[in-house]
């Protein structure tokens, strides 16, 4: 789910759709790849334990986008 609010950071124009990162099943923010590291980008601030989260999901995404 995504709120009305945050839709526009998801499709910022031109057919895109960005990469979102969930969190209890809920459109918080997006991601992006460059350069070998992923960057997140919340909508909001993350509280400390969604951050872990998230920052553990990111050391095991990492590998796989790597052999991209």
């Amino acid at each position: 789910m995504i709120a009305d609010a945050d839709r526009k950071h998801v499709t910022p124009g031109q057919a895109r759709v960005l990469p979102t990162v969930l969190i209890d099943g809920y459109v918080r923010g997006t991601w992006s790849f460059a350069a070998g590291e992923v960057r997140l980008t919340p909508f909001r601030p993350l509280s400390v334990t969604e951050r872990q989260a998230a920052d553990h999901e990111i050391t095991r995404l990492q590998p796989f986008l790597s052999c991209r």
